[in-house]
């Protein structure tokens, strides 16, 4: 390979499927175990949000997913995912089936109802909010990532500030959800 591939390799953001797959082995494995996975486009993507300076700090990567976790609010989705990725306080060293259980608690679910298909559902919206975290240009980093407190309108607010009803929160998430 040339130097200038690999420098355009480098500089690449993570794609959605590439998110998808880490964020699925992360949840498998658990929070508590990240030092000793393999999470390139989780690190990868933490580097380019400005969180990490190398593409290989879980703390960076843990801070990442818990800015994308934080985006879905603290309705349904965002509880839910809150749970699967054990990032309640006092939940990061339970065991992965567990977490499944309490996050399909959020959506009125039976765990196995919940796996099928919810929660792919609200892994790629992770991986959305984490796409939305990243410079438009790979190659130019966001310095204020680490500080910025922009005020975002969490999911479940419609326009008007207003509470969306729980079914609205469902079909948009179903509706938002990428096609593979």
């Amino acid at each position: 390979m040339t130097i200038a591939v690999m420098d355009a390799i480098n500089h690449a953001s993570p794609t959605h499927s590439d998110l998808v797959c880490d964020l699925k082995l992360l949840r498998a494995k658990g929070l508590l175990r990240i030092r000793a996975l393999e999470l390139p486009a989780l690190g990868r993507a933490a580097q380019l949000a400005s969180f990490a300076r190398h593409p290989s700090d879980p703390t960076a990567v843990e801070l990442l997913l818990r800015r994308a976790v934080d985006a879905l609010g603290d309705e349904e989705p965002g509880l839910a995912a809150q749970y699967l990725f054990g990032l309640v306080q006092g939940t990061v060293g339970r065991r992965p089936t567990d977490l499944r259980q309490r996050a399909a608690a959020e959506y009125g679910l039976a765990p196995e109802t919940f796996r099928k298909e919810p929660e792919r559902l609200l892994v790629g919206r992770i991986a959305d909010e984490i796409l939305r975290l990243l410079p438009l240009d790979p190659k130019v980093s966001r310095p204020d990532a680490m500080s910025s407190q922009e005020p975002r309108r969490p999911l479940g607010l419609g326009r008007d500030g207003h509470l969306l009803r729980a079914s609205a929160l469902r079909l948009l998430s179903v509706r938002s959800a990428p096609t593979s």
